[in-house]
């Protein structure tokens, strides 16, 4: 039943991304049992391409049939996914390409836990992801997207979310983990007005965030609850915003600016603190770079280093 499902799933989005101009070119797979599996490619639509699965228990996948490899790939259309795994082995990849606007919303919940997207050359997307229990783990890389707006959220265990974006701006991730071996790794290269906030709760922390020849990036953000927190964000151009908040166990904190009208603001409160920030200006800017160090509690260290002219900073310890 299951193959059938599968092989049904195929031969539907492909026929129907075939049809050139409907009103919507619609797919809905549900699949139950054993090993689901599901793949759709949708081309060329000048309306709403829309795929909807629902996978409940085992194997769970959204791609393969016989390897033939991705998961939903939608090329040239405007792009809407709806998927939905409920328990084992959960996996699902999106690769959509040159589409006008893009619609994704996935859900993730118990055990493999994945899920991937790429998308290159979209006009307009907004991408919400929930994975709950087990080996989280997503992946996420965006390329040319003027306006774009991420919503990662992971609950329980191995968790990790990697994202990067090339060449995108106006919006931008929002990540959210809840307990184990967090990890968040960002990556954002000339992008502009392009907020980062991260969340993390419990247990082994790390986030870092890179930004290159961005701007504008005011609205930065790193907030970390309990244990090995680390937290580090880089940034370059200027105008950008970057807030580091941990509380509790065996914190670090850096946050490392170049150019000017950049603000850098650290607090740390309790278990074995340091915090480090070093921000670069330019001569001829006139509006210098402001850092802010806050610690509250044990072990205590701070440094911070500012080149160029009218900079500020502070540091509070207590």
């Amino acid at each position: 039943m299951k193959s059938a499902l599968s092989a049904l799933a195929v031969a539907t989005g492909l026929a129907l991304a075939s049809v050139p101009a409907l009103a919507q070119v619609f797919v809905n797979t549900i699949q139950q049992g054993s090993g689901n599996k599901s793949l759709v490619e949708q081309r060329e639509s000048s309306d709403y391409a829309q795929v909807d699965v629902v996978q409940v228990g085992s194997n769970n996948r959204i791609g393969d049939p016989g390897t033939g490899a991705s998961g939903i790939v939608q090329i040239a259309t405007v792009a809407r996914v709806h998927v939905r795994q409920e328990g084992s082995a959960n996996v699902g990849n999106i690769v959509q390409d040159h589409t006008d606007r893009s619609d994704n919303n996935m859900f993730q919940t118990g055990q493999g836990n994945v899920a991937v997207f790429r998308q290159d050359n979209v006009n307009s997307s907004t991408l919400t992801l929930e994975q709950r229990g087990s080996a989280n783990y997503t992946f996420i890389n965006q390329k040319d997207i003027p306006t774009f707006s991420v919503g990662a959220r992971q609950t329980g265990s191995d968790n990790r979310i990697v994202v990067q974006h090339y060449f995108s701006g106006y919006g931008g991730p929002e990540i959210d983990q809840v307990g184990r071996a967090n990890k968040v790794l960002l990556e954002q290269s000339d992008a502009a007005y392009s907020f980062v906030r991260v969340e993390q709760a419990g247990n082994l922390n790390d986030a870092y965030v890179r930004q290159n020849g961005t701007t504008f990036t005011e609205d930065q953000s790193i907030v970390q609850r309990g244990e090995r927190n680390v937290a580090r964000a880089d940034e370059s151009g200027q105008v950008n915003g970057s807030t580091i908040v941990q509380t509790g166990n065996d914190n670090f904190a850096s946050a490392t600016s170049t150019l000017n009208a950049s603000v850098s603001e650290i607090i740390q409160t309790g278990s074995y603190n340091r915090a480090t920030a070093v921000q670069i200006g330019v001569l001829n800017w006139t509006t210098g770079n402001f850092s802010s160090i806050t610690q509250t509690g044990n072990a205590f260290t701070a440094s911070v280093l500012q080149n160029g002219s009218g900079n500020v900073s502070l540091v509070n310890q207590r």
